[in-house]
């Protein structure tokens, strides 16, 4: 993908993201889950909590969201315990060892993270705040501040799930039966940081694509091998999540500066790392 890179003469060269080509590679009958370790990329402002370039573990398969949901926990876990008991004196330099027991106990009892939805997070928030802006169901209002917020309320990492329908991307299914329409989606929020972890179920058929990529103002042409997926026979509904490598590392040893967890950060200064 070409484009102009913020304020910078030269044009920039970018990846697409690779979930669009996981769920295309399940389309193989015999293929039920596929994951990627690759580059991604957004035209945003760099700041303390986020890159324009980062690393994504991305995940896809033929599940529900609960199983999903269930996959991205387990990958936690198996991070956090690998690090703890084959890295614990690298950890060491970041974490003291009341942190890491407190780490550990963390990952043991991962799949007791509490899960709350969108409406359930902004009552909690005017709860906390008075303040009448999240009185409102949208995310115009909830910012990094919101997300670092909700995690001391609870005392620890939260999945907060079913965000405003047309505030998230195009390709989230909506959860039948909600008013308003929330997406069947979730984001995992770290303790005293930002979202980790975006998941989501895949809209299932071709019709409601592309009547969301009209809504979304895309492009039809871009979009339209996307879009056949759904009509072919071995078509199964997929589920899946992106794991933002540098802020959780960022997050797990407690670092002021999330370009301190990439070797080569590139920022919205500059087109090189």
């Amino acid at each position: 993908i070409t484009l102009k890179w913020f304020d910078l003469p030269k044009e920039a060269f970018l990846s697409e993201s690779s979930q669009i080509y996981l769920e295309l590679a399940l389309i193989q009958k015999e293929i039920d889950k596929v994951y990627s370790i690759y580059n991604s990329f957004r035209k945003e402002e760099a700041d303390a909590t986020h890159l324009c370039e980062f690393h994504h573990i991305e995940f896809e398969g033929k599940v529900n969201q609960k199983t999903n949901e269930c996959i991205a926990l387990g990958l936690i876990q198996k991070i956090v315990l690998d690090i703890i008991f084959k890295n614990k004196k690298n950890l060491s330099f970041f974490l003291s060892k009341e942190k890491i027991e407190e780490l550990k106990r963390f990952a043991n009892n991962i799949l007791e993270t509490p899960k709350i939805t969108f409406k359930e997070v902004l009552n909690s928030l005017y709860k906390e705040t008075n303040n009448k802006k999240y009185k409102e169901f949208t995310l115009k209002n909830f910012g990094v501040w919101e997300e670092v917020k909700i995690t001391e309320v609870f005392g620890g990492m939260v999945i907060i799930k079913e965000f405003p329908l047309l505030e998230v991307p195009f390709y989230h299914a909506v959860v039948e039966g909600k008013k308003p329409k929330v997406a069947n989606n979730s984001d995992f929020i770290w303790p005293g940081y930002r979202e980790i972890i975006g998941s989501g179920h895949r809209v299932r058929s071709k019709e409601g694509l592309e009547d969301k990529a009209k809504i979304f103002n895309l492009p039809k042409e871009d979009y339209t091998n996307y879009f056949q997926t759904r009509e072919i026979d071995s078509y199964k509904p997929t589920s899946g999540f992106g794991l933002g490598w540098e802020r959780f590392l960022q997050g797990l040893l407690e670092m002021p500066f999330i370009w301190s967890a990439s070797q080569f950060p590139r920022v919205d200064k500059t087109l090189k790392p």
